[in-house]
């Protein structure tokens, strides 16, 4: 019996491993059989490991839901222990009147961001220099220069394809190959992270991190929710976490929302993107956006779209009795990718907040960079200011503004990141959640006059280290990856990360141990930068403790003082917006465990939002 057993459970595995039986499904019948009617919570509709690490690896649905769609201004998601969003509290705004404080106690809107991410599509170097390809294009189009064309970026990726062959003929040439038995040591959890050459070693990494989180086994990618610090990952490697969600199209979920009015932002990839969702049209359609604080358009596919994506939720006059479509032509290119349709009319709820009649986009053309079936969100929403729009429309928080809806034009904004094992990321329409960040908004000017969100740096620094680039802009881009900074200042940044190296195109190396802390000083605040969040891609997917890609650049469309600034700053703060005021508020997060009830002093049952539009 015992050997039949041994056979069995080695069967199993073998099953498992190989993809012909599905973990979480085996898993769920298991559940089933073992746990009596009424032992989990009958209210609770999120899927196996919604709020874990392990939520990564979930099978992605053919048309995507994921996320809260508060309808009526609740959801069963939402629990009295939530935030209420008008909480006068001890801490997280300035003593005085903020443009982000709500002294009337009127209700704003959080709406969860949730991450997305896309298959890595081959060498992470190649993947690299297409971030690099769109932020260039990108920056371009935000400072109204000619972007690089279409050839030009095919030279560049050729380029780095060509570096690529040549580093690998040299290490063909001149070095022996490096098998598991001379890596350096790892931890228990990195040892498992082989290259996925084959489909083999692929299924072994998604069996170890299973029996990982079966097991016990621990490390920083084990989902606790106590905020990692940088001191606690130094020496760490590259996440493996990072790695996972790297190699897939999956989404990383966002957990529940830490104030009322409040959705997550499910997260893409390796903190490539973050998504929330929302409801269209009268049957309440729910619609995955990308959250884009660099554009100010919103759109989603049009059912008379024959080439949007077979994935992709659409709208129309057949899904929706309040749709209205208008005769106006629409079109935008972001990057490398573009799409054009027409505008429309119809209903929106965006966290219980209701838009009736609101006008914005429908695609019946898109690039495959959304249309493809691997794009885990539908449509997208522009978040800059409204006089950015290529339709000339209000963007949905102005829309909300000016229906009364909420008291000030307030965004704001908390990022996720897979590495800290759970996702907690969430966007607020109306003003700021107390909860998420800790001390006071430092307040700065917008200083864009085209519609962005830009503002003065005022230090540079590396290990403490003021590198003495003065007089630098930062335009703040949640629709941004990396940070993409002239050729000049991204060389003086790596000149001080010891190990660094540059490939002579916009790229750059750094060891994926590095303990180098840049930070970025902005209203006399310096915001310091993860050591995780500098770590794009290891070089070597078999060696996480090697060279890893950075996630700071150099661009070529920009001028010498010019910066684009992503999600790999924008994860290390409380990002806040108000387009009323012109102003920008950033704030160190608050690094407790902003599940629990309290955290920082803060209580959940009485933190209210900010939104003062004075």
């Amino acid at each position: 019996m015992k050997k039949f057993s041994n056979q069995f459970l080695t069967l199993l595995l073998v099953l498992l491993s190989i993809g012909a039986l599905d973990f979480h499904t085996l898993l769920s019948h298991v559940y089933q059989g073992s746990v009596k009617s009424g032992s989990w919570p009958a209210a609770s509709a999120a899927p196996l490991y919604a709020n874990s690490d392990a939520s990564t690896l979930q099978s992605r649905s053919r048309k995507p839901r994921v996320g809260i769609v508060v309808k009526g201004g609740s959801d069963s998601s939402l629990t009295k222990s939530a935030a209420p969003l008008n909480t006068v509290t001890t801490g997280g705004s300035k003593s005085g009147t903020s443009t982000f404080e709500n002294p009337d106690g009127r209700v704003g809107m959080n709406v969860q961001l949730k991450r997305l991410e896309r298959n890595q599509e081959g060498n992470p170097l190649m993947l690299y220099q297409r971030h690099i390809n769109r932020a260039n294009s990108k920056l371009a189009s935000i400072l109204g220069r000619t972007a690089p064309t279409s050839e030009q970026m095919q030279q560049a990726l050729e380029r780095r394809k060509l570096s690529i062959l040549s580093r690998r003929d040299l290490l063909s040439d001149s070095t022996p190959l490096v098998t598991r038995s001379m890596q350096r040591t790892t931890n228990p959890r990195q040892e498992y992270t082989t290259h996925p050459e084959s489909g083999g070693d692929m299924q072994r990494r998604f069996l170890s991190s299973i029996m990982d989180d079966l097991f016990g086994r621990t490390g920083l990618e084990g989902g606790s929710k106590a905020k990692s610090t940088i001191q606690q990952v130094a020496n760490q490697g590259y996440p493996q976490a990072d790695l996972i969600a790297s190699q897939s199209d999956n989404l990383t979920l966002a957990s529940a929302p830490t104030a009322v009015q409040s959705l997550g932002l499910d997260i893409e990839s390796n903190d490539i993107g973050y998504v929330a969702t929302i409801a269209i049209g009268s049957q309440n359609q729910t619609f995955r956006m990308l959250i884009d604080s660099g554009s100010a358009d919103t759109w989603v596919p049009s059912t008379a779209c024959a080439a949007c994506g077979s994935t992709h939720t659409q709208l129309g006059s057949s899904t929706s009795d309040t749709f209205t479509s208008l005769a106006t032509p629409f079109e935008i290119t972001y990057g490398t990718g573009d799409v054009s349709g027409n505008l429309a009319r119809d209903d929106l709820e965006i966290a219980g907040l209701a838009l009736t009649n609101y006008t914005f986009a429908v695609t019946t053309r898109e690039s495959a960079d959304f249309a493809d079936d691997t794009v885990p969100f539908d449509g997208l929403m522009g978040l800059a200011r409204s006089e950015l729009s290529n339709a000339g429309q209000p963007t949905p928080i102005d829309a909300l503004y000016a229906e009364g809806k909420v008291q000030a034009p307030v965004m704001g904004y908390h990022l996720g990141r897979v590495a800290d094992g759970y996702n907690d990321g969430e966007v607020t329409f109306g003003g700021v959640d107390p909860v998420k960040y800790a001390g006071n908004i430092t307040e700065i000017d917008n200083v864009s006059t085209k519609g962005f969100w830009e503002a003065d740096i005022d230090a540079v620094s590396v290990g403490g280290a003021d590198l003495g680039l003065q007089g630098r802009t930062a335009i703040l881009d949640t629709g941004t990856t990396l940070i993409v900074a002239p050729q000049a200042d991204a060389d003086v940044v790596h000149a001080k990360i010891k190990g660094s190296k540059s490939d002579g195109q916009g790229g750059y190396t750094i060891p994926c141990t590095t303990t180098a802390q840049v930070a970025l000083t902005f209203g006399g605040v310096q915001f310091p930068i993860d050591t995780r969040d500098m770590l794009f891609l290891p070089v070597d997917s078999n060696d996480l403790e090697g060279d890893c890609v950075s996630a700071i650049s150099a661009g070529n469309v920009g001028q010498k003082n010019e910066w684009l600034v992503g999600a790999t700053f924008l994860k290390n703060v409380y990002f806040a917006t108000n387009t009323k005021a012109n102003k920008i508020g950033l704030a160190k997060l608050n690094t407790t465990d902003t599940s629990n009830s309290t955290s920082a002093g803060k209580s959940s049952t009485s933190t209210k939002i900010s939104s003062t539009a004075e």
